[in-house]
């Protein structure tokens, strides 16, 4: 076996996926979230129940949790390099079998190109280094594929095992996407050929698996149902959460609505650069799509997946990651093909010369748009303690200008490259010119801009004083109000209280239809939000009392035009006017205690309850496309200042 193709193969996928891994933020919605789960686990103990914040966990299974554990147990704790590292290695094994795949079927030659192919795909690369649990699953399928593959190819029983195997550990990666791919390949690929079909064992193979889900599942859901009285709510947790994550997703979309086409959209941006070879490889693999058996399982991987996902009314980029080697096996098969072509330079040349556009603006754009980046409104992050305001303006400093340089810079570099290789007379290098720019475009990204837009999207710098306290072991209340996101939690490494989050304080009336009562009051929460939006607060430590009348009149002029339209919204501004007040009351009373709150939300729940301007501002900061705001109460910015309890 030639080794040293897979090798660098392997140490490319290493270099370019793990390039400044733990550099910035765990981001929302799933990093934080999935962070956190693995952390309540390695608190608690217990691998079988997965909380977060203390609550039961039910939308994904526990694969990616244990393995985050399991690397994390060393260092005591989750942290953003051990949340990533399992979807790093994910993505080294799928590449690892996409190479052995390829190279099986069409040599060592195309095996390295559909490694590099792999690697250098915009989708694969950044979920190769996201917490995320589609890497996770794609590496399961891409060992499965090739199980799959050597079985079809010797007969031998223990390829048949190890295709069930991984077939399994998707199951407990992702749910039922697991058994999908593999299903479909079966059906799509022994089509017509009964014999060999039930040669799979199909049946016992899914029973299996099912056992061995159940060996989980049920001791989970004994350790969240503990008592009689709690089993009914749990048992309809299960039954919401499955339905929600098969059923309700494939045919009702309840969760990313997208029309069938979105992934005849999506699919080529996705494998961007190489979605400019598709033309060349669309047309090469249909005119050899009865070669083989090779060419047979490629196209039953990926033409089933993307049909069965398509009929899907909810859609994702990542749903379709598993089909990412497949594709990466024919668009390498393609281009191999096309550098000994001889008759065909025209084609490497038009894509060299397509690839040398985006290198070109990415050049001219770059600098520009970081050097107005850092020259642009400052961003406001106030610190206060005691009343005592500190206001700290934090512009994007130079680290932003050099970034951009450095990116302009690279693009020019790769540019004026892609250009000479394409001006060369057989531009037979262009593919793997393509996989160089792209790597070092996404290694210059990793280790300067993610970290930049970091400062943006990162909640660990707004999360700091609560997490000093956490770290201190200080004992205090820590209350989300009127939303409620993971990265608070992991970073402040407290688990929050919610409060108006789930539901309103009203009941609804008997003769209203659910739905109905549910969306009226979404309605009138949002314009709530939108209607103090505009009014001015000056400074968000010294609230005045003209600020929150204006507040008030906003809010009382969305009550008088809703009157006409809901029969809820005298007993809405009752119960919540009175929850507020009662909230604001208990919070001033308490021990120390903490509010994280979005401007927005701030902005609607003072008219309801002034005396919450009594709370001191102690943090306030952009977090993603949201201004939070950390408030405390006497005792709670008491210790924030004083370091003690």
């Amino acid at each position: 076996m030639q080794r040293m193709p897979l090798i660098a193969v392997l140490a490319a996928a290493f270099i370019v996926f793990s390039a400044n891994i733990g550099g910035y933020d765990l981001w929302p919605p799933d990093e934080p979230r999935f962070g956190q789960v693995a952390r309540e686990m390695m608190q608690s103990g217990n691998p079988i129940a997965l909380t977060v914040n203390g609550q039961p966990y039910k939308e994904k299974p526990p694969l990616l949790f244990w393995i985050i554990a399991l690397v994390s147990l060393p260092f005591g704790d989750v942290t953003e390099t051990t949340a990533r590292v399992p979807s790093l290695l994910a993505a080294m094994a799928a590449v690892y079998f996409t190479f052995q795949l390829a190279s099986r079927m069409y040599g060592y030659r195309v095996g390295l190109c559909a490694g590099l192919v792999l690697i250098t795909s915009v989708l694969f690369w950044w979920e190769a280094r996201s917490a995320r649990t589609d890497m996770l699953l794609t590496a399961c399928l891409a060992a499965a594929l090739y199980a799959f593959w050597m079985h079809h190819e010797t007969k031998s029983g223990r390829w048949l095992v190890a295709f069930y195997v991984a077939t399994g550990a998707a199951v407990f990666a992702k749910g039922p996407p697991g058994v999908v791919f593999p299903l479909l390949l079966a059906i799509a690929f022994y089509w017509k050929r009964s014999d060999e079909r039930r040669a799979l064992r199909l049946g016992w193979g899914l029973l299996a698996i099912a056992a061995v889900l159940a060996v989980w599942l049920v001791p989970a859901y004994v350790s969240a149902a503990p008592s009689s009285s709690a089993t009914p709510g749990h048992s309809l947790g299960l039954a919401e959460n499955l339905y929600r994550q098969t059923i309700g997703r494939f045919l009702l979309g309840v969760s990313k609505p997208r029309p069938p086409w979105y992934y005849l959209e999506n699919l080529p941006l996705n494998l961007f650069p190489w979605t400019l070879f598709l033309p060349w490889t669309v047309w090469f693999a249909w005119t050899r799509r009865r070669e083989n058996d090779a060419m047979r399982l490629l196209f039953c991987w990926i033409i089933p997946a993307i049909v069965f996902f398509s009929i899907s009314s909810g859609k994702r980029a990542v749903y379709l990651l598993p089909i990412f080697p497949a594709c990466a096996i024919l668009i390498a098969y393609s281009v191999v093909a096309l550098s000994d072509d001889t008759q065909r330079t025209w084609v490497r040349r038009s894509v060299g010369g397509v690839w040398a556009i985006p290198l070109l603006a990415l050049g001219v754009l770059a600098f520009p748009l970081g050097y107005f980046a850092w020259i642009a409104d400052t961003i406001d992050f106030d610190l206060s303690f005691a009343g005592t305001l500190e206001k700290y303006e934090l512009t994007v400093n130079y680290d932003m200008v050099r970034a951009a340089a450095v990116v302009t810079g690279a693009a020019l570099i790769f540019a004026v490259h892609a250009i000479v290789v394409t001006a060369r007379r057989q531009a037979g290098a262009m593919h793997f010119a393509m996989a160089g720019h792209f790597a070092g475009l996404a290694v210059i990204a990793a280790t300067l801009v993610l970290p930049e837009v970091n400062t943006l999207k990162g909640a660990s710098g707004f999360c700091a004083p609560l997490r000093q306290l956490s770290e201190r072991g200080t004992t205090y209340n820590l209350y989300s109000v009127a939303f409620s996101r993971e990265e608070y939690i992991f970073y402040a490494k407290h688990k929050h209280i919610p409060y108006l989050v789930d539901e309103w304080p009203i009941h609804a009336p008997p003769d209203m239809d659910p739905a109905e009562f549910i969306g009226q009051l979404r309605a009138l929460g949002s314009a709530l939000r939108k209607s103090t939006g505009p009014v001015e607060i000056a400074d968000w430590a010294n609230i005045t009392d003209a600020e929150v009348e204006a507040l008030r009149a906003k809010s009382e002029s969305v009550f008088s035009f809703a009157k006409a339209k809901s029969p809820l919204v005298d007993e809405f501004k009752t119960s919540v006017g009175r929850s507020v007040q009662e909230f604001a009351q208990s919070t001033a009373n308490s021990g120390p205690t903490f509010l994280i709150v979005q401007e927005s939300d701030w902005r609607w729940l003072l008219p309801f309850a002034p005396e919450l301007r009594s709370l001191t501002l102690v943090a306030r900061a952009p977090v993603g496309s949201e201004r939070v705001a950390l408030f405390a109460n006497a005792a709670g910015a008491g210790i924030a200042l004083n370091g003690t309890q």
